[in-house]
């Protein structure tokens, strides 16, 4: 049986209502101890009982609350591998095909970056596709880094 979780003004209520009987309770309990063993002090320490027994209720639904909203499924962050699932789905629903990492020289990027250019034109048409990027005419063909060596 799931019940609505209670709004901070419910549970301040029942604290309340908590607090007034434990008040209620040592009242009756300290009345009773100055005269013991009297039919006042006996209907005194029933209602010292009741009114604990009524304090425990309270307790207890706010424990049972508190547990309930400690235990329940809250989002977590996404770690790198779920987010690169969620990504290769959607790409698979756009209907690409996976074929790997493509690694190409510096020199060139250019000519594949054309290359899927033409055929992103060719499949949906020249008004889908952006406009073909600039070429860099000026720039010197550029060398690859030299491998860094780790003495050990």
């Amino acid at each position: 049986m799931s019940t609505k979780p209670l709004t901070p003004a419910q549970r301040l209520a029942l604290l309340d209502k908590m607090t007034r009987h434990d008040n209620i309770a040592t009242t009756a309990l300290m009345q009773s101890a100055r005269n013991p063993g009297t039919k006042t002090a006996m209907a005194l320490r029933e209602r010292y009982e009741r009114h604990i027994e009524q304090s425990n209720e309270c307790l207890n639904k706010l424990r049972s609350e508190l547990q309930a909203e400690m235990t329940s499924e809250k989002p977590t962050a996404k770690t790198g591998k779920e987010r690169w699932a969620a990504l290769d789905q959607r790409r698979r629903d756009l209907g690409l095909k996976p074929i790997g990492n493509l690694y190409a020289h510096p020199d060139d990027h250019d000519k594949v970056k054309d290359h899927v250019d033409k055929l992103n034109a060719k499949r949906y048409g020249p008004g889908v596709v952006p406009a073909k990027r600039a070429k860099k005419a000026d720039t010197a063909p550029t060398k690859p880094d030299k491998p860094k060596t780790v003495k050990g």
